[in-house]
């Protein structure tokens, strides 16, 4: 339905913070660090991946994009920076520098089918 719905740990009764936030179907969601603030990662079936705000869900801090639909998200570091790994219907996983304001993938590996997960371990190993 295209809309996020953070809750409280404490109270799991209702969502505190609900945003719209278009872009179709959200297919995968990561909290990661960008630019030294807490963020939401959110990757959408119209070939987007979108940071937002954590403290203020409503506030777009980056966009990102694909040649399809983002299928996997994965917290990551880059010589201790923070960094996004991302997965696609396109057939490729990109990382994403997320300590400067950039909308250009710092890498691109191919895949042999849709990449519909990502995870990434303390050595930097992309799987």
């Amino acid at each position: 339905d295209g809309e996020i719905r953070i809750w409280s740990a404490t109270d799991l009764t209702r969502p505190s913070v609900g945003v719209q936030v278009g872009g179709g179907a959200i297919n995968c969601i990561a909290v990661v660090d960008y630019g030294g603030e807490a963020a939401i990662a959110i990757g959408t079936a119209d070939h987007s991946v979108r940071i937002l705000r954590r403290a203020d869900p409503k506030r777009l801090l980056a966009t990102f994009h694909h040649p399809g639909p983002v299928l996997a998200l994965a917290p990551a570091s880059l010589a201790g920076r923070p960094a996004l790994v991302s997965g696609g219907h396109d057939r490729a996983v990109r990382v994403w520098d997320l300590s400067v304001a950039s909308s250009h993938a710092l890498g691109r590996v191919s895949h042999g089918a849709g990449a519909g997960g990502a995870s990434v371990i303390a050595d930097g190993t992309i799987s």
